[in-house]
């Protein structure tokens, strides 16, 4: 399970518990043995209660949001970087192993152009002398 699924979870939890408590609380007022302005009373400063609470909950929400965003943010800005620098010591490997492999082959074809010379060199020599 993944740590969005437990905290979807976790949340969902906790939203349904608020509102199970909401419904019971307002029950409970309604049905209780008091005049009508003293649970209304009761019930707009059990409102405030809860709006405060779900202020204060969102904020906290929109912080670890906001935190965890720009730890993201953070991260792969920091992944680009080393991408970017992995690709560039690829490409300066691969460089480097074209010349090297450019100088290999002008190497060996001077020394099969050497080899050949030499033999022409032999070649003439045999027919000069015949």
């Amino acid at each position: 399970m993944s740590k969005d699924d437990t905290t979807k979870k976790k949340g969902g939890f906790a939203l349904g518990a608020l509102f199970g408590a909401a419904a019971g609380a307002i029950t409970g007022l309604l049905f209780a043995p008091k005049r009508g302005d003293e649970t209304r009373a009761e019930l707009k400063q059990k409102a405030r209660q809860a709006e405060g609470e779900i202020k204060e909950r969102s904020t906290t929400a929109r912080a670890k949001v906001q935190g965890t965003a720009a730890e993201v943010k953070q991260n792969s800005s920091r992944l680009g970087k080393k991408a970017k620098g992995v690709a560039s010591a690829t490409k300066a490997a691969i460089t480097a192993e074209t010349k090297t492999g450019s100088k290999l082959r002008q190497k060996e074809a001077e020394a099969r152009a050497k080899d050949l010379k030499s033999d022409v060199k032999r070649t003439v020599k045999k027919t000069t002398k015949k």
